[in-house]
């Protein structure tokens, strides 16, 4: 059986099927497989270019380019890390049947959210950061009459 929800930011959906479930359990353990190992790449090409430049040979242009690989590498790495953690904790939802649950109201995310975005944790109305936004406001202000071009 399929529940729906009224929600205020989205029209009422269907709780995600066991299928779906299923194919992003599959995605979020292949994508966590990926960040793994570019986790440990990076890492390994740290080591790599520790390792060439450990004698502290070279030139300016040499070392700039030795610092410059070496902050690319840790800001791959500690992207991948944050996504890598993200994924598991996706996962553990899954796995604990709260993956659906907004982690600050508690109201369902959106199946086409989490198909979207699986490692979303909050509801739209959370993520924007509030409640729904209000109808807009019709401005009462008027228009600047146009001015006539002068020509000289």
């Amino acid at each position: 059986m399929t529940t729906r929800r009224a929600d205020p930011i989205a029209p009422a959906e269907a709780v995600m099927t066991d299928a779906e479930r299923s194919a992003l359990r599959d995605h979020l353990e292949a994508d966590i497989r990926r960040l793994r190992r570019t986790v440990a790449g990076a890492a390994a090409e740290q080591e790599r270019r520790a390792r060439e430049h450990e004698d502290g040979r070279g030139d300016e242009s040499d070392i700039s380019a030795y610092r410059s690989g070496i902050g690319q590498d840790v800001s791959l790495a500690e992207h991948a890390a944050m996504l890598l953690a993200r994924n598991e904790h996706a996962l553990g939802r899954l796995a604990d049947g709260s993956y659906e649950q907004c982690e600050s109201c508690g109201r369902q995310i959106g199946t086409q959210r989490l198909l979207a975005l699986p490692r979303a944790t909050l509801c739209m109305g959370c993520q924007r950061g509030g409640d729904p936004p209000a109808k807009p406001r019709r401005d009462t202000r008027r228009a600047p009459k146009a001015q006539p071009l002068r020509t000289v």
